[in-house]
């Protein structure tokens, strides 16, 4: 299954706040198991936090994948609190651990995978367009006049003069200079 999204969703008739949800999105999908740490927002957090002194609250946590099929699990508020907590028994051992994220924005909640993509590909094409006009914008560099190379001071006439050629000899004979 790759799941490319969790819905969060809550209910509870004891609380200020009746009901909510919030989503995470991922992208790539996951495919194994993983752990990720979410921000929650301050409803959810709340209700974790404090005592439920016979409240109640249920939870729901839905896993979508790409082809919009979705498993989902109904939680107590006992349940939820103690992984809230970290007192959960049966701590899995699990190798893929993801960086901490915030739920997802109003706008990405209601997307599809298909839509998601799409918009993903739109975004990327306008940020392409954008450094393109950037790019755009900027004055063309002229090049600067070839400068003439600095060259060494040639040799007079009569230095070359004063030396004579020395003849190519064979490397086993000794070399006579004169």
């Amino acid at each position: 299954m790759q799941c490319y999204r969790l819905r969060f969703m809550f209910f509870s008739p004891d609380y200020s706040v009746k009901d909510g949800q919030f989503t995470v999105t991922f992208d790539p999908p996951q495919k194994v198991p993983f752990i990720q740490a979410v921000e929650l927002p301050s409803a959810v957090q709340t209700i974790l936090e404090e005592d439920p002194d016979g409240r109640k609250a249920i939870f729901t946590i839905q896993a979508i994948n790409t082809n919009e099929l979705l498993v989902s699990k109904d939680f107590t508020l006992k349940t939820v609190q103690q992984a809230y907590r970290a007192q959960v028994a049966d701590k899995p051992v699990i190798a893929s651990r993801l960086k901490t994220v915030a739920p997802d924005p109003a706008v990405i909640q209601s997307l599809s995978w298909s839509e998601l993509e799409k918009r993903k590909k739109t975004l990327q094409k306008l940020a392409e367009q954008a450094k393109l006009k950037e790019q755009q914008k900027k004055p063309p560099v002229q090049p600067q006049a070839a400068t003439k190379p600095a060259t060494l001071p040639s040799k007079t006439v009569s230095e070359e003069e004063g030396k004579k050629p020395v003849p190519p000899t064979n490397i086993n004979e000794k070399t006579q200079v004169e």
